[in-house]
């Protein structure tokens, strides 16, 4: 659903690739709207709430998205993360969100309460390269999902599977996060400057 015209870059990758610091880079960017994170920043998953809050923080990027007038939208994750929480957090701790959550994306891809984006920007590290920078200290039987090594492993293999399996047309650029931030941030630049003048 891109008849607005608007092209949505997405930036996904393990908590530690640089998320942060290149949103607030492009925040300056008066022709780029950013739009950020907007669950919970606690690294642990709050069991009492629904699964509906989560899906309606990728809901409210979609809205801002729409009800916004610029040309090139960025955004710290989206829907497949979300995606991604779930399968890892079934993986995990044997539980059944997944299948809701899918169901959720189906439908509201539908209804247009998502959309999908123009490019996916996934920054690559490892598990171990994410504990390290976000100086988390990892455990095997964690109930934190962030602090559980089998989550984080099942959550970055899950990118793959999803843009293997379920949305193959969608433009994934990968780009490795062992190189300098100001090198990530120079190509996520070019992306911009080649999506405005319709080189891509």
């Amino acid at each position: 659903m891109n008849k607005m015209k608007k092209r949505i870059i997405v930036i996904e990758g393990l908590p530690g690739v640089g998320k942060s610091s290149i949103l607030n880079y492009f925040h300056k960017d008066k022709m780029v709207c950013v739009v950020k994170e907007i669950i919970p920043l606690d690294p642990g998953f709050i069991k009492s709430m629904s699964q509906s809050f989560y899906f309606n923080s990728d809901e409210l990027k979609t809205k801002a998205i729409i009800s916004s007038d610029y040309p090139i939208y960025l955004l710290d994750r989206y829907y497949a993360s979300t995606l991604a929480f779930y399968w890892a957090y079934d993986k995990t701790y044997k539980t059944e969100g997944y299948k809701k959550a899918y169901e959720w994306y189906v439908k509201a891809l539908k209804e247009c309460r998502l959309i999908k984006p123009f490019i996916v920007v996934f920054i690559r590290i490892t598990p171990q390269v994410s504990f390290k920078r976000k100086k988390r200290v990892p455990s095997n039987g964690s109930e934190v999902p962030w602090l559980n090594k089998e989550f984080v492993k099942y959550f970055a293999n899950y990118y793959n599977y999803f843009y293997r399996n379920i949305e193959p047309h969608t433009r994934v650029i990968k780009f490795s996060g062992a190189k300098p931030l100001h090198d990530t941030i120079s190509k996520i630049q070019a992306i911009i400057n080649n999506s405005r003048q319709g080189i891509i």
